[in-house]
């Protein structure tokens, strides 16, 4: 799949979207029973990570269906900075694999925070909630809302 630079980000918001789309954690059965494991005293994501995992079939090019690996990855490097990059590798088809990776700014006051990240004039913004090892992340596209479960690593 040869894109321009402009068609790989903007796939890039297209594809996060349709991932946050389809990774609602249909089993929120929580390690602790609905504790929250880490107190959620933390009033601070600095040097935390986050990552949603989902794997499936998806129609390449041509109408070929492939199995696919992705991982969306949330990283907050600073108190107002972040980084969110996208894989998506194909084991048949390693031509089509995809990365990218794009830094975001956010705000956070414990659990509720913003994230907004922009490319070539797109801007996407989420909301999320942590909840110990959990961030429930919401973003809202064309009047769709959709929402992903990310696990702090």
């Amino acid at each position: 799949m040869k894109r321009n630079f402009f068609k790989t980000i903007a796939a890039l918001f297209t594809v996060a979207t349709m991932i946050f789309a389809v990774s609602c954690d249909k089993n929120e059965d929580d390690n602790d029973g609905g504790q929250n494991q880490n107190n959620n005293n933390n009033t601070s994501l600095v040097g935390t990570n986050w990552i949603n995992h989902q794997e499936g079939e998806d129609e390449l090019d041509g109408g070929v269906m492939a199995h696919y690996v992705s991982d969306v990855r949330l990283s907050f490097g600073t108190a107002t900075t972040g980084n969110v990059s996208f894989s998506m590798e194909y084991p048949e088809y390693p031509e089509e694999n995809l990365n990218y990776s794009l830094p975001f700014t956010y705000t956070y006051q414990t659990p509720n925070g913003t994230i907004t990240a922009s490319a070539m004039g797109y801007t996407m913004n989420m909301t999320f909630v942590v909840n110990g090892n959990q961030m429930t992340v919401t973003t809202t596209n064309d009047g769709e809302t959709e929402t992903a479960i990310f696990t702090r690593q």
